[in-house]
This record gives C-alpha cells, structure tokens and sequence, in this order.
C-alpha cells in the first residue's frame, strides 16, 4: 500500500501539487482497504427507525415460524425497527464465508455495479452509510477524508500494534470506540508503536 500511495504523491506533485478525487479513486488498493474499513469496522452498529405507515417487507430468505414459512413481515405503522449496521456488513450471505475477517483482497475482484445483486447503501454495497432518503449526506466527505488521512499516515510513519493488541476491544458507546479490556475507565485507547517511515 505504501508503494502506491508513494506512485500517487509522486504523480500529483509532478503535475501541480493538488490532489484530485480522480487520484484518490485511482489508488485501488488503498481503496479497497478504505471500503474493508468501513465495511468490517462499522462506526455505528445499529440504526433506529419508527414505521411511518403501514407496509410489508418482503424476506430475501424465507423464515418458519410455528405456523408457516413466512416470505414478507407486515410492519404496523409506529413500529420501532432496529437496523443492524455491523450485522449487514458481515453477513456470510453478502460478503461470503469470510466475512468476519479483514481481508481488502475481497474488494480486488468485485465488480462497482454490484452485478446480480441487490445494492444497498450509498458506498460499495456496505450499510455503513445506510441508505435511502436517510443516509448519511456526509458520506462521500467521510470517505474522502478517511483516505487522505490514510494516505498521509502511511506516507509518513510506520504503525503497528503495541503488546496491549490484543486486549483492544470495540466498546459500542453511541459509536463504535477501542478500549483496552481492564482499562476501560481509562476511556477511549488504541494502543500503536508509531515511527517515522524511511523516504
């Protein structure tokens, strides 16, 4: 990844200095590790929705209940509904047998058209953004914003995980945040071993 973001810097301070989002998308590994991020790494796990009338949600996957096998859910209007962000985003059905491992290769061989499959969301079929007429209306800036501070970390320091790494769990206060298990009362910790990189 650092080979590439170094190819970019170079290209863009050959030509003007500035950087174009047409640089950022054309960093396709970077990329990819960015949409793995957002996908595995959800900021927000759930989202809270109220049913404004009444209407039916159709199952991609039939489910038997002790009467018959259900197809669609009727939802009553004012029913409270919880999304389920992180449950989407690693659901084996979507993202495959893997998807509860970090792997930024899976993006390397999907297509941006999403082929066959329905597309949900604002950004690469995650659920990170939600999606529809309540997405987050920030999300191209989040997605910007994560890359380039992405690729000016790795341009210029070497980070690894420090011997707490392993004890580092996601504490759902709100928002996703790291802790260190035993130390939680110290609040938000990632523990890094952080260097300079070599130009």
């Amino acid at each position: 990844m650092r080979e590439e973001v170094r190819q970019a810097e170079a290209t863009v301070r050959g030509r003007d200095g500035l950087w174009r989002v047409a640089d950022l998308q054309g960093m396709v590994y970077t990329v990819a590790v960015v949409k793995e991020v957002l996908r595995y790494h959800c900021t927000l796990h759930h989202v809270y929705r109220v049913a404004a009338q009444d209407d039916v949600v159709s199952l991609a996957k039939p489910i038997r209940t002790e009467l018959a096998l259900a197809t669609e859910i009727r939802i009553p209007k004012g029913t409270r509904i919880i999304g389920s962000i992180a449950g989407y985003n690693r659901n084996p059905d979507v993202w495959g047998d893997d998807a509860d491992v970090f792997k930024p290769d899976r993006w390397m061989s999907m297509s941006d058209d999403g082929g066959e499959a329905v597309m949900v969301g604002v950004y690469a079929n995650l659920l990170t953004f939600w999606g529809g007429p309540r997405a987050c209306i920030g999300w191209r800036l989040a997605v910007i914003e994560t890359q380039i501070f992405l690729i000016e970390i790795i341009s210029r320091f070497e980070v690894s995980l420090s011997e707490k790494a392993t004890r580092i769990r996601r504490e759902a206060c709100g928002i996703v945040v790291p802790t260190v298990e035993g130390e939680v009362e110290k609040g938000v910790q990632l523990p890094l071993v952080i260097s300079v990189a070599q130009q």
